[in-house]
């Protein structure tokens, strides 16, 4: 089991946030300090890897970690805001839908409330070979990745971390 545990992501002034009631305060800084916050935390980030393209809503955490909405919410909004997880511009049955950054592709999201937006681009480009579609996407950081589906398909692979080296003569 990879140790998720170790990050905690606490982006409201040290905490994981709260309504602004002392009650709700003093709830956050006790579950934060007991690791309540980073087992939930570590918890919803592997329901939306395990989603994959589909990604989940605050329904379906909820639902899945028998939580109440505030909690599933808030939970997601944090991830999001630290970048671990995307919120998707479409809906399904009313709710935002929440993915691992590897399963946007070409869909678009939304930058966190709390956030500036950041200047990012992305190159992605789909290449047709053999039957097969394959999905590269380069980020900014200089890493990319690759993912592969059979044509036609509406499921594509887990995409896979690529790199390559190019050597050139001078």
């Amino acid at each position: 089991m990879s140790n998720q545990r170790d990050e905690l992501f606490l982006p409201y002034a040290g905490t994981s946030g709260h309504s602004g009631s002392e009650t709700s305060a003093v709830r956050a800084r006790t579950m934060d300090k007991s690791g309540k916050t980073a087992q939930l935390q570590s918890s919803v980030l592997a329901i939306i890897n395990h989603a994959e393209a589909d990604g989940v809503t605050w329904k379906d955490i909820s639902e899945r970690l028998n939580v109440h909405h505030g909690t599933a919410s808030g939970v997601l909004s944090v991830l999001h805001l630290s970048g671990k997880i995307e919120r998707l511009s479409a809906t399904r049955d009313r709710c935002k839908i929440y993915v691992s950054p590897d399963w946007v592709f070409f869909r678009p999201t939304e930058t966190p409330k709390n956030k500036q937006p950041k200047a990012k681009t992305i190159t992605s480009s789909v290449f047709q070979v053999l039957g097969k579609e394959v999905l590269v996407t380069q980020y900014p950081d200089g890493s990319t990745t690759v993912a592969v589906r059979d044509y036609p398909s509406d499921t594509w692979s887990p995409p896979i971390v690529a790199s390559y080296s190019q050597k050139s003569n001078v």
